[in-house]
């Protein structure tokens, strides 16, 4: 038994109450935009101050646990959720600013475990990926660093750096009420494919359009 899963469901239930957490238990749904970028036709954008991106590897595990607990991030970005980022082979880039950690973008490629990946990114992957796309998995600013130009600098230089491995296309998803991210998506180029309803069913059971997945970690997403 997944005690933690047990421990989060028993805290979902005192903070909604019984008749609240049977319907978000039992049904639940939600909307995402499918967006997609041309890495070929990238705008460049530099933000007030210079930014230094760092590209992660599997080994710096430990150091990237320590870094979001270190900047207060540690309750978002659980040990759990970040080794099961690691263990999805998900590549993450960070940003610095004057040698302080800003912010992190997450992709999946080919050697992604989609199986394990949230229900609207399997989707993606599965009904618009091509061999040479990437797909955005996580990103986030902190919300002091989100002037400046810094958000469209630090994507501009990512994007740069999968160009130069030879991605053409960059996929993801944002919420329609995201308009901040939104904005930053349409001045990078990205264009918004379509909306989908993304419907959850006792849970672990998660249908998109005419698909469905189970989704055991959806809880701790």
């Amino acid at each position: 038994m997944n005690f933690n899963k047990v421990k989060k469901s028993i805290n979902l239930f005192k903070e909604l109450g019984l008749r609240k957490f049977l319907k978000n238990f039992l049904y639940a749904k939600r909307e995402e935009v499918l967006t997609l970028v041309d890495l070929g036709s990238l705008k460049v954008f530099s933000s007030k101050v210079p930014l230094e991106i760092r590209c992660l590897k599997s080994t710096d595990r430990t150091f990237l646990h320590d870094l979001y607990r270190n900047n207060g991030m540690d309750k978002i970005y659980s040990q759990e959720r970040i080794d099961r980022y690691f263990e999805n082979n998900y590549i993450c880039y960070l940003a610095y600013k004057e040698g302080k950690f800003i912010g992190h973008a997450w992709f999946g490629n080919d050697q992604m475990n989609a199986k394990r990946s949230d229900p609207a990114l399997r989707y993606v992957k599965e009904a618009f990926y091509r061999t040479e796309d990437i797909l955005g998995v996580d990103y986030y600013i902190l919300p002091e660093e989100r002037g400046g130009g810094n958000s469209l600098s630090f994507m501009s230089m990512v994007f740069n750096a999968l160009r130069e491995q030879g991605y053409k296309r960059c996929l993801g998803t944002v919420h329609p009420d995201n308009r901040p991210a939104r904005w930053t998506y349409k001045v990078l180029g990205y264009k918004e494919l379509r909306t989908v309803v993304i419907k959850r069913i006792f849970n672990y059971f998660v249908a998109i359009e005419n698909r469905v997945y189970f989704s055991p970690h959806y809880l701790s997403s």
